[in-house]
């Protein structure tokens, strides 16, 4: 005899029944209500003790993983989670429901994003996506910004992740794109090196009115679907993200 146990990552209140009812559109349409529609349904079967389990890939920023969602056999509860034999200890969701799901990447096309000014005049087009909040940015961004000047491989555009961003910086670096591209690049690393108020204060010791000249500036709201940052994207879709992955795509 089997025993099965659930690592539960959350319980769902749910009319089960229309599992069997109304198929797998329906399971899908359930699923994306709960976790939005970066969902890809996989399959719904019968498994051990008769529950049904829905398998799902769900996309975080440019990557996809494998989920389940388990039925209770009366159609009452759905459990997001793993099952576990507690006999045997195997972890049957990873083993056996998912073992042929695996993690998939899915290329971003870079370039509603790659702006000017580029650093470099390299045939490869890179895409730089940062905020300066964020720690491993603040390290990987003048890391990034060396290798491509000492390189003649590249072209470097810059976009700001805004959720990590002082977003008056981030006014002031779209503004000198169109407006003082020479100083753009300067200005980036100034943005990832210095405090918001040191960077300010750098702006104008270049004689850059920021108040004047990007008082009317609105920004742009939308952003590169990448997992996390920084992230550093080809301009065939190819995107890493962290140091040890970006500095390896700039060798």
């Amino acid at each position: 005899m089997k025993y099965w146990g659930f690592v539960l990552g959350l319980v769902l209140g749910f009319a089960a029944w229309a599992l069997a009812q109304a198929g797998d559109e329906a399971v899908l349409r359930f699923i994306k209500e709960k976790m939005g529609d970066q969902v890809e349904l996989r399959g719904v079967k019968e498994v051990e003790g008769g529950y049904k389990v829905v398998r799902v890939m769900v996309r975080r920023g440019n990557v996809l993983f494998p989920m389940a969602v388990y039925v209770d056999p009366q159609g009452k509860w759905a459990f997001l989670g793993s099952m576990v034999d507690l006999k045997t200890h195997k972890n049957l969701t990873r083993e056996e429901h998912l073992k042929d799901l695996k993690v998939e990447y899915v290329k971003i096309d870079p370039k509603p994003w790659m702006k000017g000014p580029f650093l470099g005049k390299g045939k490869e087009k890179l895409l730089l996506v940062a905020g300066m909040r964020c720690p491993h940015c603040r390290a990987v961004v003048p890391k990034v910004i060396e290798k491509v000047k000492s390189s003649e491989k590249f072209s470097l555009a810059y976009v700001s992740f805004s959720p990590f961003m002082d977003s008056e910086v981030e006014r002031a670096l779209e503004c000198l794109r169109t407006k003082k591209a020479d100083l753009f690049w300067d200005a980036v690393l100034q943005a990832y090196s210095a405090s918001s108020e040191k960077f300010f204060e750098w702006l104008k010791e270049k004689g850059f009115n920021f108040e004047k000249e990007c008082r009317d500036l609105a920004l742009e709201k939308s952003l590169p679907p990448v997992e996390g940052v920084p992230s550093l994207i080809k301009e065939d879709g190819t995107a890493a993200s962290g140091e040890s992955e970006i500095m390896a795509l700039l060798k």
